[in-house]
């Protein structure tokens, strides 16, 4: 994949998600969530994913794969 701000090639790999001992739970959020304390209208990001890195812009790109969405995907 080509990188969609500089055009440079990415490397090909996946992003984990590692916890130490308490849940992680990673979410998606609208821009207007982005301030407010308790966020609301989040997709949980199930980890099957594919993602891309730039070492010229030093930025990760991915996918994930949220088949398995319950409860309409709201958080």
């Amino acid at each position: 994949m080509n990188c969609p701000v500089c055009g440079s090639q990415c490397k090909k790999g996946f992003i984990e998600a590692r916890s130490h001992g308490t849940a992680t739970r990673e979410c998606w959020y609208p821009a207007s969530e982005e301030d407010k304390l308790h966020k609301r209208n989040g997709i949980p990001l199930y980890w099957d994913n594919t993602a891309y890195y730039c070492e010229r812009c030093k930025k990760a790109f991915a996918t994930f794969d949220n088949a398995d969405i319950t409860n309409n995907g709201i958080v």
